[in-house]
């Protein structure tokens, strides 16, 4: 199950996203909770411990972007939501996920989670590999050959 967390300042787009979400993902998606302030939002996300946050930009006190600010290490995927396509490069600058424009389209949010999954289970595969190579004790052969070993996985 995926936790996900949404944060936006209008109710109807958290609602609608909310609503969209369960209906293309109905065994998949576990809301871990709905926040209408960057500040809601950060606690939440330390209690919580979502996968992805789907994160507004323009909200009355803090704006989207200043939610990274509160964090050392950003466990999560963060994909943005938000009518201002002026901000797409700000949100490549910050490694976001995804950004995507209201009102989100169907297809486009279907793509994204279909995107996540794929590179959640790249990790895991990748993770996986590693701890092979661990317990086979590659540590003890030369570095060049863990790096080909590594290459060729990837």
């Amino acid at each position: 199950m995926l936790k996900i967390l949404i944060v936006d300042d209008e109710s109807h787009a958290r609602n609608y996203l909310s609503k969209s979400l369960d209906l293309l993902y109905p065994n998949k998606i576990n809301f871990v909770g709905e926040c209408n302030s960057v500040k809601d939002a950060v606690k939440c996300i330390n209690q919580v411990k979502p996968d992805i946050v789907f994160l507004d930009i323009q909200m009355p006190d803090q704006n989207g972007f200043e939610l990274l600010n509160y964090f050392e290490e950003i466990n999560f995927e963060i994909i943005f939501t938000t009518a201002h396509k002026e901000y797409a490069i700000d949100a490549i600058k910050m490694s976001a996920f995804d950004y995507l424009l209201k009102p989100i389209d169907l297809k486009e949010l279907e793509e994204t989670i279909f995107r996540f999954e794929k590179a959640k289970s790249e990790i895991n595969h990748f993770e996986k590999f590693k701890l092979l190579i661990e317990n086979l004790d590659l540590k003890n052969t030369s570095d060049a050959l863990q790096d080909r070993v590594i290459q060729t996985y990837n």
